[in-house]
């Protein structure tokens, strides 16, 4: 009876421990597999919508950014900046919440870009920031997206699951040059990587957002 008690013990610790270790591969896969879905659904509705109606997202857009131009927030992290307001979540808004896809080719990135809200869940793992520029067509300004880890220590998000918080954790090993894309509605926006720099959370306060002048910048925050 001990014999089979201890092998039962055995069986269970080692269940238990593969576990472990095949939960973060097993979970980044199911994560793989919605993100893809979720983007699938996006270009099927942004397919069906008319010229005139893509046109028209664009241009609310610039619009919005136009507004934020004035505003001009000092700390782009802060809580509680714009998130409470319908305005800025209908913008974009095509299917979920979703605002763009982000592909990184040299790290094999492809994510869906989220609407950040009070109501964001942790499993949309990467948000445009509410208090930068959405992407638009001759935006001057900064598009900021963050990761759900940059999120959680600025308090703006609540907790997040182990793959879900090393989302974007690759982007160390982008160089100068590195291509960054952004799919939006039926347009490409392609970037280069410029610099890449490791900060605290307490440093991104010190961090310079602001583009130069007559440059679209895209800042990435993991």
């Amino acid at each position: 009876m001990k014999k089979l008690f201890a092998g039962i013990l055995i069986f269970l610790l080692l269940t238990a421990v593969i576990g472990h270790f095949l939960y973060p591969v097993i979970s980044d896969q199911l994560a793989r597999r919605r993100d893809a879905e979720m983007m699938q659904e996006y270009r099927e509705k942004t397919s069906a919508m008319g010229k005139e109606q893509r046109e028209k997202l664009f241009a609310e857009a610039g619009e919005w950014n136009a507004v934020l131009e004035e505003i001009r927030m000092e700390d782009i992290f802060a809580a509680g900046i714009t998130r409470t307001t319908r305005d800025y979540q209908n913008h974009m808004n095509v299917h979920s919440g979703i605002i763009a896809e982000l592909v990184i080719p040299d790290i094999g990135v492809s994510l869906p870009v989220y609407h950040l809200s009070t109501e964001t869940p942790a499993t949309r793992k990467l948000v445009h920031m509410d208090a930068s520029s959405l992407p638009a067509d001759g935006s001057r300004e900064n598009i900021i997206l963050a990761g759900p880890g940059v999120l959680k220590a600025e308090g703006i998000l609540g907790d997040v699951g182990l793959t879900d918080d090393r989302i974007l954790e690759d982007l160390d090993k982008l160089i100068p040059g590195s291509l960054v894309i952004l799919n939006v509605l039926d347009r490409t926006m392609v970037y280069r990587v410029k610099g890449v720099q490791m900060l605290s959370p307490v440093g991104l306060k010190e961090l310079d957002l602001t583009p130069d002048e007559g440059e679209e910048k895209l800042t990435l925050v993991s």
